[in-house]
């Protein structure tokens, strides 16, 4: 028997015993690479979990975060919404008023261009009276004149005695 390190895994390859051994060896070795393999997965998963649930944990506090700026937007909402009804009513109370207003405004104009016509007939009835009025003094001068002169005065007795004798008889 040769004392070189091949020769004697030969040596010991061919026993029954020795191939067992080798067998528990190899297998031995396989299931150490497996459980180092599986820790190094393992360590993976832990640092894949930690980070899972850190994201986790900042996902809870973007939701709560989120549900917080929800809650604050809906009452902005509601606050707006009222305001926005205030206004609507306020609105429509306002197409009330300047729809009352309007008709009050049409009456008003009415009742201007009636008095305007009015106004018009008066002024017409003013200026046919200033012209009567001119007429009447022009008259009025015209009879002073005829009375103040000496054939109305002379002949005032005669006017007398018809009114006493003649008028007396035809009323």
């Amino acid at each position: 028997m040769s004392n070189s390190p091949v020769d004697s895994i030969l040596s010991i390859s061919e026993s029954p015993e020795a191939l067992v051994c080798l067998e528990e060896e190899s297998s031995l070795d396989t299931a150490k690479r497996q459980i180092e393999a599986l820790s190094r997965r393992l360590e993976t998963l832990g640092a894949e979990h930690s980070s899972v649930l850190d994201r986790f944990s900042r996902l809870g506090t973007t939701l709560k975060e989120s549900e917080n700026q929800l809650q604050s937007a809906q009452k902005q909402l509601t606050i707006l919404l009222k305001e926005g009804e205030d206004r609507l009513r306020w609105g429509t109370a306002l197409d009330v008023k300047l729809h009352k207003l309007k008709l009050v405004l049409e009456e008003r104009e009415l009742s201007l261009r009636q008095l305007e016509q009015r106004n018009a007939v008066q002024k017409a009835q003013l200026d046919q009276y200033g012209s009567n009025s001119e007429e009447l003094k022009r008259l009025q001068d015209k009879v002073l004149r005829m009375q103040n002169s000496p054939s109305w005065k002379l002949t005032a007795p005669l006017r007398f005695l018809r009114r006493m004798i003649v008028d007396r008889f035809t009323r």
